[in-house]
């Protein structure tokens, strides 16, 4: 009788749920039954009915903004008739939290609505995408994984009874473009279901039309097999065709090889390919952009081994400045070389860099730990030397060491800086 008391209940909470909905007032926040702390950003479709079964994507972001990407892609619940939640506590550098926010949110939509256990995807950004991929090697329940803005870990245990479907997608100026590209490779290398999506952008959640993509190539739904509509294809066929004007000959290639394993798609791209074949230039710029991208590697690998070094020297008083700026010259030398993949790459190279800066500092300040904090800043200000942001940064390091002087001193100079 009890059991029977709470299917009723709810059957009704769903139903006001697909209500609200369809009134364009859709629940931003919702509770998991069994562990209110658990909470998730949903969308329904606005067609929702509890007789029909429907797919369901959970968004990681690496901020716990459940409702960014929901918000962001909200439009695709109605388009593909997928339920779409988005967690709020999964998060980078917590370890546990996302596969324990996706075990949750699973598990209450299966108590809340008629799902589709046949088509559950997962789906993060920047630590959400590699936490995204780590969960469907856990949860066989999961058919698909879309990955934005970074790869997988643990590339050794990846199988085709693991990772059943894989949608990568990636701005051109992302620091882990090179990273998804080889994932890619890899994957066909197993003979894993597999797309690789890229847009114009950086390290972002990535553009509406790409999620779309994803969706298309994910659901594979007959009715989306036979037309699409001529503003969705241009939106698609634009950037490529661009590239080729602009002479991103193999770029543009590897994007119309993507897209041809979408069936309603792959005409058009397969005619693309020929036409991108035949120009002349088309080997020289296949071997730029590989060579590139090997030597974009090189880079990172380098930066990174320098930058957990000084993370090991935690009661340094400062960093070899000069052997930071060279690396950051090496960067500026990108920028300024004639090949425009090398200039593409220079972005990257910065973005890795930078980004890289970031993260760590916040992480550490919270911490407490300002003596290391203040050399990650002083990193940061030899690839970012005319912005007022570094110099802020090293001002609360210093203000944590009590070191008066120096934080006026960078206050100062981030004041000057504007």
């Amino acid at each position: 009788m009890i059991r029977s008391s709470v299917l009723c209940f709810l059957l009704f909470f769903s139903q006001q749920m697909a209500a609200q909905q369809t009134e364009g007032k859709p629940l931003l926040r919702v509770k998991c039954i069994l562990d209110s702390a658990q909470q998730y950003s949903l969308s329904l479709p606005s067609t929702y009915h509890v007789n029909r079964q429907y797919p369901v994507i959970i968004f990681l972001d690496p901020a716990a903004r459940g409702d960014f990407p929901v918000g962001k892609y909200s439009s695709l619940a109605d388009e593909y008739g997928v339920i779409i939640a988005g967690s709020f506590n999964s998060r980078n550098f917590e370890g546990q939290s996302s596969v324990q926010s996706f075990a949750a949110i699973f598990n209450d939509l299966l108590q809340r609505f008629s799902i589709d256990t046949q088509m559950i995807w997962v789906a993060g950004f920047s630590g959400g995408s590699r936490a995204a991929s780590a969960i469907a090697m856990a949860y066989p329940q999961v058919a698909g994984v879309i990955a934005c803005g970074a790869g997988f870990d643990g590339a050794e245990n990846i199988s085709s009874e693991n990772l059943k479907a894989y949608a990568a997608i990636v701005g051109n100026e992302d620091m882990n473009f090179g990273e998804l590209v080889d994932n890619s490779n890899y994957l066909e290398q197993l003979k894993i279901n597999n797309i690789l999506l890229t847009f114009p952008g950086g390290h972002e959640w990535p553009p509406i039309t790409q999620m779309s993509l994803a969706f298309l190539w994910m659901t594979d739904k007959p009715d989306k097999l036979n037309t699409i509509s001529e503003e969705f294809g241009s939106l698609i066929w634009k950037p490529v065709n661009m590239k080729i004007d602009s002479g991103f000959l193999f770029s543009a290639w590897l994007d119309a090889k993507q897209l041809a394993k979408i069936p309603i798609l792959q005409a058009k791209a397969s005619s693309l390919i020929s036409q991108v074949e035949k120009e002349k230039n088309f080997i020289a710029d296949k071997n730029d952009f590989e060579k590139v991208l090997e030597q974009e590697q090189n880079y990172m690998n380098g930066f990174s081994l320098m930058f957990n070094q000084l993370l090991l020297q935690k009661d340094a008083t400062g960093i070899e400045r000069e052997v930071w700026l060279m690396k950051a010259r090496e960067v500026e030398q990108m920028r300024k070389d004639k090949s425009k993949y090398k200039k593409q790459s220079s972005r990257r190279c910065y973005d890795h860099s930078t980004r890289t800066c970031m993260e760590y500092f916040f992480q550490l300040l919270g911490s407490g730990e300002y003596r290391i904090t203040a050399s990650v800043a002083e990193v940061l200000l030899c690839f970012d030397v005319y912005s007022s942001i570094p110099n802020y940064m090293i001002a609360r390091a210093a203000a944590g060491l009590g070191n008066k002087k120096r934080c006026e001193k960078n206050i100062k100079e981030a004041i000057k800086k504007g």
